[in-house]
């Protein structure tokens, strides 16, 4: 049903406001006044628009100008006057009125609108200036267009301040929560994990160091005995270089017999071989008859001879024995010492502190570098509930003038001036309202929060709980982590000191010449060494940083101004619908006539409902009743049934128990052979009449 179809059929079934009233007179100017007759609102509203508002008489003119008054009051009375002259023709004239005056205060309202969105956005979802700037340059055009030509938009940007306050506002409130936990605790979680790593690679780095001092006390002692090693080798160098100093000569000496005697041994091969020659001569020469006088001879020449040749192969086979053991002498003081300087020093540190610190590093930026851009998109996906706020606005509009039944459970209190005068006129009424109809409708002018209202805000509340749940483990881990560190730094002063000595002396005894010769060879070889070695760890003991006490008020702050929109969202709601009537008030009038309507239809229905219910729960009580074992001895024992429990009054209707606790009175049926019980309300509903003492039938319905 479009919305002039549904004026029309108020126009027609409402006895108070007759078709002209409701198609004619409404139809111009501005918003009829609620509460009054459509013609008796229009002639006011008509009035104060062309001028012609009530003037004092002449006596109360000159009373009022008697008393001049200052000039600065003056001004203010005028600028009160000015004002409140603009604020008419702002809101209280029709949209084809004061069109520029309503289109400057549509762009000034929109400039204002984007400077909060800029800084919204700016501080609120982390966009840079030139992402706000551009983004707030383009909406705040398009809203200020939209304000000062259309007085649908108006109606939607007057509706965002209530949707705001609706869930779309809460997770702009929750999304500033999480930004200012990322910043702030989750930082500080960051840094000290930063101070835990610091404190890691400080460790490692003063083991390796004390280590180091450690290897470097173990190569002192090497180092001296290398050194002392290469003096004396420089000493047996110095005195083999004397010896063969010395032996020189004697060598030299050697050489010049060897020559001497290679001379007198050409001589000798001479002189032998002419004796061997005569010999040989004498011995062919010889005449047979002196043979035997030869052989005499040359057996005592040759002898002769051959000890030339022997004698001097003797001489030289000793002088050459004797260079041979002079020369083997010298080698045996000829030593070549070597020395190999090799201190292997193996540190195993697997991961060095370098590596230590740049691994805890990489990794918690890594993880909370993806945490953080996953928060940071998330917020950015959150700013589009500004865009939601108004596509809700909108929504809202379209529906409410599309739709008689959307959102058209609130009681006004032009609903009520509605039903009071067609209580005036005889006609049926609906006020006040059943037990069961509170439930389903909302009273505006009441403050009290009906079942409706808290089951929107139970959804609410429960989704603020999960986060300050979430919330409360990370300040939790933020504290224990700081608490744990700090224990740590207060009882962890460890300064161990380590000390100790390594004595090596060899004694050597005789007086030998060999004593005395290990003596001055291995006299400096004894070691008597003492290490000394530091570990204090005071140093490096991580510096947590404190969490800040302040920012727990932040997060109650926040939190609370959470649980205020959840609270303000009944409010808002019931100032939406308000809003929505002021901008339409012809639709707002067919929505009160069909919910008056619609009360009355449920009201009937129920009616002939809550009739047929009773006749039937009384027949199960009865047949119930008849069945029980109690009932049949109290029956036949009268005397029983008078120790026996009275039972409790129940309400034939809604089951109601009387109680004196709960403050519950139960009416009895006044018919004198039926003992039904009803609350007061079902009573009232049923016209105080019984149905099971009515003689109207009520059929079942299909």
């Amino acid at each position: 049903m479009t919305p002039s179809g549904v004026h029309e059929s108020a126009g027609r079934q409402t006895s108070d406001i007759t078709m002209k009233e409701s198609t004619g007179d409404i139809k111009k100017g501005p918003p009829p006044r609620p509460g009054l007759p459509a013609q008796v609102r229009w002639n006011n509203i008509s009035n104060e628009r062309n001028g012609n508002e009530e003037t004092p008489s002449d006596d109360n003119k000159q009373e009022i100008t008697g008393h001049k008054p200052p000039e600065l009051l003056g001004k203010l009375s005028s600028s009160k006057e000015i004002l409140t002259k603009t604020g008419r023709k702002l809101f209280l004239t029709d949209k084809d009125q004061n069109r520029t005056l309503k289109g400057i205060f549509g762009a000034i309202t929109g400039v204002f609108l984007g400077g909060l969105i800029f800084l919204v956005l700016r501080y609120s979802f982390g966009y840079s200036d030139f992402e706000a700037g551009i983004t707030v340059a383009i909406v705040t055009v398009l809203i200020s267009v939209g304000l000062a030509l259309s007085m649908l938009f108006r109606c939607v940007v007057a509706l965002v301040i209530p949707n705001f306050f609706t869930g779309k506002g809460r997770a702009v409130i929750l999304s500033i929560i999480f930004g200012f936990m990322l910043s702030h605790t989750v930082q500080n979680i960051k840094d000290n994990m930063a101070e835990v790593a610091t404190s890691m690679s400080c460790i490692a780095d003063l083991a390796l160091d004390q280590a180091r001092n450690l290897n470097r006390q173990l190569e002192k002692p090497l180092e001296q005995a290398r050194g002392y090693i290469v003096r004396q080798q420089n000493v047996l160098k110095k005195l083999q270089n004397d010896m063969r100093e010395g032996i020189s000569p004697v060598k030299t000496s050697f050489t010049i017999m060897d020559e001497e005697i290679k001379k007198i041994q050409s001589a000798t091969n001479s002189i032998k071989k002419e004796c061997v020659g005569f010999i040989s001569t004498l011995d062919k020469e010889c005449p047979p008859l002196f043979d035997s006088l030869c052989q005499g001879g040359l057996k005592l020449i040759q002898p002769g001879c051959n000890f030339l040749t022997l004698t001097n192969d003797d001489l030289q086979n000793e002088i050459q024995a004797t260079q041979e053991a002079i020369n083997l002498s010298i080698n045996g003081f000829t030593v070549n010492l070597s020395t190999t300087n090799e201190s292997n020093a193996n540190y195993n540190s697997s991961p060095s502190a370098e590596w230590i610190r740049k691994g805890v590093k990489e990794e918690l930026d890594g993880k909370t570098g993806i945490f953080i851009h996953l928060i940071r998109f998330m917020e950015k996906v959150l700013s589009l509930t500004l865009i939601l706020l108004f596509l809700q606005s909108f929504w809202y509009v379209r529906n409410y003038l599309a739709r008689d039944s959307y959102d058209n459970i609130y009681i006004t209190k032009r609903f009520k001036d509605l039903d009071q005068e067609r209580k005036e006129s005889g006609l049926s009424f609906v006020l006040p309202l059943k037990k069961k109809e509170k439930k389903l409708y909302i009273d505006t002018s009441s403050w009290r929060i009906t079942s409706v209202e808290i089951g929107h805000s139970k959804f609410g509340l429960a989704q603020i709980g999960m986060h300050f749940l979430l919330c409360l483990c990370v300040l939790f881990f933020d504290y224990l982590l700081y608490y744990v560190l700090d224990l740590l730094k207060r009882h962890g002063k460890v300064n161990i000191q380590y000390k100790g000595n390594a004595k090596f002396q060899v004694n050597v005894d005789g007086t030998g010449f060999v004593a005395v010769f290990y003596r001055e060879l291995i006299q400096g070889l004894n070691i008597n060494e003492s290490y000394i070695g530091e570990l204090n760890l005071t140093e490096c003991l991580p510096d947590p940083s404190m969490p800040d006490s302040s920012n727990i008020f932040v997060y109650i702050v926040l939190y609370l101004v959470a649980v205020f929109f959840v609270f303000m969202k009944e409010c808002a709601l019931r100032a939406r619908r308000k809003i929505t009537a002021y901008y339409y008030p012809r639709q707002e009038e067919a929505r009160i006539q069909y919910l008056h309507k619609l009360i009355q239809h449920k009201r009937i229905n129920f009616w002939k409902f809550l009739r047929q219910k009773i006749k039937s729960s009384y027949k199960e009580k009865c047949v119930n009743e008849q069945l029980q074992l109690m009932t049949w001895l109290s029956f036949k024992i009268p005397c029983l049934a008078r120790c026996l429990s009275q039972q409790d009054k129940i309400c034939l209707s809604c089951e109601t128990v009387e109680g004196r606790f709960h403050g519950i009175v139960l009416v009895k049926c006044s018919g004198d052979q039926c003992n039904a019980y009803y609350c007061t309300d079902c009573y009232e509903t049923l016209n105080k009449t019984c149905p099971l003492c009515s003689v109207d039938d009520v059929v079942h319905r299909e």
